[in-house]
């Protein structure tokens, strides 16, 4: 069948190649299946913040076809040029598929609610299936970032997205989610309960190891930062910003590294990072890194004795893509992650939850497993376990390719009105 994914801000094959997610694993297992795949994405690459190709430029590799539809530039990944941005996007792809012969099945990646009702309208018109995959809770996360006292005003302002985006759940022939969080959420605005094709397909992680030489000379380089062998090393990788705090982590290593051989590295950036800079006042148990490559990532991994994943609450988080990540490592994880994650750890003892911002907590977390060794090997075993069995992204792709064929495999009704698709409104 030919099945076109509409989505951007992920990884391209021809672009990225060390690091694929969720579409650009599913494609490639789709086309070794022997479907026809059409990725229609962007030609600005949310990552690098900067342009990948020409306007709406076609590009065949790998056995997919990508359309690059033109979209207007932005900086920051919250702001109204990221408005602009999903905007001119959905005007342009509009425009692109105009009279391009439908194919059997469309999934499209919410966000953003305006391409994904570009690809509800002209698959209701062709009379074929849609999938709207629920990946993050737009509008809502907009309004997430304002202070307390402006969401209301927020909600208002965003009110016709709200309206756009029960559209587009409600026309939806089925509702996905990368989590059970995030399908609710589309089910709400869909006005209805889960139904047979609905459900959730994880973002998954895979867990991936360097070669020998290589992972020989990283380890070399991080014993010579103090990443030694007698020291119980506490690892956060990602963005520093106000979703994620680390004052309570850094607050509790200072204090537990006047009793045990303790050091925290910090592997990211972000807006606030110079304020955790100046909180540690270089302090010789927290290290800052900056973004480190996948190889050096990967061995810094290995070398922790725990893994740090704190979340604020407020920001609609419940079983983000870092949890996968660390699960791969095998190792037990101080998390602040409210919902589906917290309760995955829970259940399955991987880890010790803690209040995001209670750094005791932290505190007691940290000098209970340093004490108990044993314990750390037990919850890491534990997370790779489950990791495998569950949340691999082989695992992951080969269930959402699965319910795409399953989907595409028929066809819906055209509805009286339109027998094929209209031309785009300009």
């Amino acid at each position: 069948m030919h099945i076109w994914f509409v989505g951007i801000g992920e990884p391209l094959p021809f672009v990225d190649k060390d690091r694929l997610l969720r579409y650009g694993e599913v494609t490639r297992h789709l086309v070794r299946q022997g479907h026809r795949v059409t990725w229609w994405t962007s030609d600005f690459s949310h990552s690098r913040k900067e342009y990948i190709g020409m306007p709406n430029e076609r590009i065949a590799a790998d056995g997919i076809n990508y359309v690059l539809v033109h979209s207007t530039p932005y900086k920051s990944n919250v702001g109204i040029a990221r408005l602009f941005h999903v905007s001119s996007h959905a005007r342009n792809l509009e425009r692109a598929i105009a009279g391009e012969s439908p194919p059997d099945i469309i999934v499209s990646a919410m966000p953003t609610i305006e391409a994904s009702e570009v690809a509800v309208n002209f698959a209701k018109a062709a009379g074929v299936p849609v999938v709207v995959d629920i990946r993050d809770e737009w509008p809502e996360d907009y309004v997430r970032w304002l202070p307390a006292v402006l969401r209301p005003l927020g909600r208002l302002a965003l009110r016709s997205k709200f309206i756009q985006l029960a559209r587009v759940c409600q026309r939806a022939t089925a509702l996905l989610g990368v989590s059970e969080r995030q399908l609710r959420y589309g089910l709400q605005y869909a006005g209805r309960a889960p139904g047979p094709e609905d459900g959730v397909v994880y973002t998954g992680a895979r867990h991936v190891q360097s070669d020998g030489s290589c992972a020989e000379a990283q380890i070399e380089r991080w014993r010579g930062l103090g990443i030694t062998t007698d020291k119980f090393v506490c690892v956060f990788s990602g963005t520093m910003s106000p979703s994620r705090p680390l004052s309570p982590i850094v607050d509790a290593v200072m204090r537990l590294s006047r009793s045990i051989p303790i050091v925290l590295v910090i592997a990211g950036a972000g807006d606030s990072e110079q304020s955790y800079r100046r909180q540690a006042r270089d302090h010789p148990a927290v290290l800052f890194t900056g973004w480190l490559d996948g190889d050096s990532l990967g061995t810094l991994l290995n070398l922790s004795d725990v893994v740090l994943a704190p979340y604020h609450p407020d920001f609609g988080f419940s079983l983000p893509t870092k949890i996968f990540d660390y699960m791969a490592v095998g190792r037990p994880i101080v998390s602040s992650c409210p919902g589906e994650a917290a309760a995955l750890i829970e259940r399955h003892r991987f880890g010790i939850n803690y209040t995001f911002d209670r750094s005791d907590e932290v505190e007691r977390a940290l000098l209970r497993l340093y004490d108990a060794p044993l314990l750390r090997a037990q919850m890491g075993a534990t997370a790779k376990r489950l990791f495998d069995e569950k949340f691999d992204l082989d695992v992951v792709v080969a269930d959402f390719a699965v319910r795409i064929e399953a989907i595409g495999s028929r066809r819906v009704s055209v509805p009286p009105e339109a027998s094929r698709p209209g031309k785009a409104m300009v």
